[in-house]
């Protein structure tokens, strides 16, 4: 049957009979992803003759024959920008919101903004709710980490998003680990100089989903990275998640940590209150980094030691690249995270010479 996946059908693209033919099963077929066949079928942006013809003989001999009804939409412009943020409860990412609408509202369009809640579930059906008020385009911020059948009804309704890179996990990894890196070692590597030996990386509750796994992952192999380099022990290194109060057993033990390390924005404040519960002062019984930056940070005593990126531009760099391929410039939508930077403050120190268990 035309346009369906039946038993007779070669190649990856088979998946079960009678479902109909979607862009991953010409993009599986083809040996190309979705976004590439996306723009040989829709003359969207540049593509390899030879993987163009490729790709249209696979699409015909599968029967493909596209979301005519979603292209059929794009014929006609909304001047409306979607904007996906992970999870609206990070301050961080307010800061994003406030660049992005500053550019679109500048250019004449109105700003969609849905919240996913720190759920890959919730993310999916944002996603489809964009879709179906019929975004020009759409800007995902945080790590999204909606399921890939979201990601495809854009690609196949030719509805450009950024960064792209964000459908898939291990791209998304690898460009996170690169803007990070040289931060990471900085602030990693200054408590080692400052004696630290032993560290704690308090990572987040697990619910649902694994929506941080991805961030907290390459975080935690860049430290392990530093502690190898400078020769220190994998034993050094406790990861932990829980509450404050989870946490007091880890600070008051006799082998304690001498360096905590908040792996993710929202686990900061918990960690400076688990140190409070523990009679633990910072920095002079133990030191703390954490991640990304907001308003709140200052009022933290001390303040705290993060490493971060400007998100405010970066919200403004994804909207002005976004309204330029809207506008008909052919650009690259795999836009990068902005690098980096570690700030030190007064929450980090040396090393006691022998970490003191206060509670009895």
């Amino acid at each position: 049957m035309t346009g369906e996946i039946t038993d007779t059908d070669q190649g990856e693209g088979v998946h079960r009979i009678g479902r109909p033919v979607t862009i991953r099963d010409v993009a599986e077929a083809s040996g190309v992803s979705p976004a590439t066949v996306s723009r040989a079928l829709n003359g969207s942006g540049p593509t390899n003759p030879e993987v163009r013809r490729r790709i249209l003989e696979t699409s015909q001999r599968l029967g493909y024959t596209g979301n005519r009804f979603a292209r059929g939409l794009r014929s006609k412009r909304t001047k409306t920008i979607g904007l996906l943020s992970y999870d609206l409860s990070n301050e961080t990412q307010l800061l994003v919101l406030r660049g992005a609408q500053r550019e679109i509202g500048a250019a004449g369009y109105t700003l969609l903004i849905a919240d996913g809640e720190g759920s890959v579930a919730v993310q999916g059906r944002q996603l489809e709710s964009l879709l179906e008020h019929q975004v020009d385009g759409v800007i995902l911020s945080g790590p999204v980490r909606a399921p890939r059948n979201a990601f495809d009804r854009l690609v196949e309704a030719d509805i450009p998003f950024i960064p792209r890179f964000l459908s898939d996990e291990d791209r998304y990894k690898r460009f996170r680990l690169s803007g990070e890196l040289l931060a990471h070692r900085e602030a990693f590597e200054m408590l080692a100089d400052e004696g630290h030996e032993r560290f704690g990386f308090v990572i987040p509750k697990w619910g649902a989903s694994d929506q941080y796994s991805a961030i907290t992952q390459s975080r935690l192999e860049a430290l392990v990275s530093v502690l190898q380099s400078r020769g220190l022990k994998d034993e050094g290194l406790v990861v932990r998640s829980g509450s404050s109060n989870d946490l007091v057993p880890l600070l008051t033990a006799p082998d304690r940590p001498t360096a905590l390390i908040a792996a993710t924005h929202s686990v900061l404040p918990m960690t400076f209150e688990a140190c409070r519960l523990a009679r633990l002062t910072i920095p002079g019984d133990i030191s703390l980094v954490g991640y990304g930056n907001s308003i709140w940070i200052a009022a933290l005593n001390p303040p705290a030691s993060i490493i971060s990126r400007d998100m405010e531009t970066e919200g403004r760099m994804y909207a002005t690249t976004l309204l330029r391929h809207l506008a008909g410039e052919d650009l690259d939508l795999d836009v990068p995270f902005l690098p980096s930077s570690f700030k030190r403050t007064d929450s980090c120190g040396p090393a006691p010479s022998r970490p003191s268990k206060v509670l009895s």
